[in-house]
């Protein structure tokens, strides 16, 4: 999606020339239609009140009347219209960001953080306030403002120039007073960002917060931030009202100006009553119409401000990758592979080469920080090796459709993450699969004691990402949906942490029946039952260049007790 689709509220309906011109054509009869109720009031009292005939009264009132009527009927029609793109150009923006969430590469996640994403977040709602009909319609209706203004000429040149003058003057101070506002509100918003941020922190760290003295130190801090909050929404206010002050003062200059020259004409003959009281009613029609675009000028504005923190994000390009293989084994191969986190001066490791063979078995051992979990994501083809190579069956994973390679591996990452839905959905994910193969992955995965004696069972809702449940639990629901995966490769990251010793059985059972499929395992663990039971180590403590051990009895017939 291009950037002007977001940010110009016109674009949408550009992008539909024929509705686009039925809306042109329609907001210019209602500019006219608009033009009944000054032109009623000139006649009467140019005509009427001059000759007192009942049958002008009669026509003019029967004339203003089917133009209010049709005046409704184009409005209502024109808004149908609007409303209707701008639904779809709403819908096609959050579809593009939902799909930009899920497809952005987990290394720039992790570095975007629970903060960034929830910044990204607010700057797409403020962003999609430009698909607001308020603002589409106020931009259809601004120029036609100038026809009111045109029929202010034709019924007097001097109050024409005057209304111009004013309208000059209200646009340029609007203007000026929306720069000023804008200005504020970027760092208002930053500065509640941070706020926000910080709140959020403090839910996860909560416990460690109440056992040291540190209470009194965050309220210190929160009084200085919301104090600076405090000052901007004074600020941004005194601005506000400052504009709309100046707004009401040109209203009234208008006024004056209209009926103390109009006054004059009229005094001299140059214009009649009713030519005065038409030209007050058109240069108020022009006066407001401008207002109305102004006040949405700001919310474009902003709109602007904050796609210009989105528009990387949303259109952000994956590059195509379509290998498939028809058959996967599971032979990997890493040639010279070297990971280095951006901005950092070191890699976590490099020139890392080895090869292993269908059904075997490697564990990935190493201090905390050392790099288990990086290297495990880059085997799942979470993120890409800053230099070398991952071969599957011998093809580059770099060039393998990468929706296709998460259906081949079993991937269970340290910490599982969960939606807010049922652990029924959370197990499945969308996927058919018969009650019965549920059940034996509930009963591999050790899950049934837990879902006897809980109320709800698989229709427990996991909430915060299950943060409800213990630690325990949540492994298990997590290998109870990575057991259902049909893949030849068993990628898992500390399985048995946090694992009672009725979790940590499961676990090895599980092992153990990867080993008898023939399934190539590789498992980040400092446990020493399946330690025991591998046949291959990659030691990451050794630094830069990682150590590879092996244990030839164990390489292909491992068993876990």
């Amino acid at each position: 999606m291009s950037k002007k689709s977001y940010i110009f509220p016109l674009i949408p309906l550009l992008k539909h020339p024929l509705l686009c011109g039925e809306v042109l054509l329609a907001t210019f009869f209602i500019a006219l239609l608009n033009l009944a109720s000054p032109i009623f009031s000139m006649q009467v009292l140019n005509r009427y009140i001059s000759h007192g005939f009942d049958g002008t009264l009669i026509t003019l009132t029967i004339g203003v009347l089917i133009a209010l009527v049709f005046l409704v009927i184009l409005r209502v029609l024109r808004g149908k219209v609007i409303n209707a793109i701008l639904t779809r150009a709403r819908q096609e923006s959050e579809l593009c960001f939902a799909s930009a969430c899920l497809e952005l590469p987990l290394l720039d996640a992790q570095l975007m953080g629970r903060a960034g994403y929830q910044q990204r977040m607010l700057a797409f709602n403020e962003a999609q306030k430009i698909f607001s009909p308020a603002i589409v319609t106020s931009c259809f209706d601004a120029p036609f403002s100038l026809l009111y203004l045109g029929f202010v000429f034709l019924i007097s040149p001097l109050l024409g120039m005057a209304t111009a003058f004013l309208i000059v003057l209200l646009f340029l101070g609007g203007e000026f007073f929306n720069f000023l506002q804008l200005r504020l509100h970027h760092s208002f918003n930053r500065q509640q960002q941070n706020i926000r941020t910080l709140l959020l922190f403090l839910f996860n760290v909560l416990e460690n917060i109440k056992s040291y003295p540190a209470c009194n130190f965050l309220l210190q801090y929160f009084q200085k931030q919301f104090a600076s909050v405090a000052n901007f929404l004074l600020k941004i206010s005194s601005y506000g009202e400052t504009a709309t002050s100046y707004q009401r003062a040109i209203s009234l200059l208008l006024n004056v100006v209209i009926y103390g020259l109009g006054g004059i004409e009229t005094v001299e003959g140059k214009l009649t009553i009713g030519g005065l009281i038409g030209a007050s009613i058109l240069s108020s029609r022009a006066f407001g119409g401008i207002t109305s675009f102004l006040q949405v000028r700001k919310e474009i504005a902003r709109a602007k401000i904050a796609w210009n923190e989105i528009e990387s994000f949303l259109e952000q390009k994956q590059v195509a990758r379509k290998v498939q293989l028809k058959d996967v084994t599971g032979r990997l191969e890493c040639r010279d592979l070297t990971f280095v986190y951006p901005e950092a001066t070191n890699p976590v490791f490099e020139r890392l080469s080895f090869v292993l063979e269908p059904g075997t078995s490697l564990a990935v051992v190493g201090a905390n920080g050392t790099g288990k979990s990086t290297f495990l994501r880059l085997l799942a083809g979470l993120i890409a090796p800053g230099r070398g190579y991952v071969f599957v069956d011998g093809q580059n994973l770099a060039q393998m459709d990468n929706k296709w390679w998460q259906e081949q591996i079993i991937y269970l990452p340290q910490e599982p993450g969960f939606l807010p839905l049922s652990i029924r959905e959370n197990i499945l994910l969308g996927r058919e699969v018969e009650d019965d193969d549920l059940q034996k992955a509930i009963e591999l995965a050790g899950l049934t004691h837990f879902l006897i004696y809980s109320p709800q069972g698989l229709e427990t809702i996991l909430l915060d990402g299950g943060l409800n449940l213990p630690v325990g639990i949540r492994k298990r629901i997590a290998l109870a949906r990575a057991i259902l995966k049909p893949g030849k490769i068993v990628i898992m990251d500390e399985p048995t942490a946090s694992l009672d010793m009725q979790g940590r059985k499961a676990v090895y059972n599980l092992l153990n029946l990867f080993h008898k499929q023939g399934r190539t395992i590789i498992l980040a663990t400092d446990d020493p039952a399946i330690l025991k039971g591998t046949g291959a180590f990659v030691d990451l403590n050794y630094k830069p260049v990682p150590k590879i051990k092996t244990n030839q009895r164990l390489l292909r017939s491992g068993v876990i007790q």
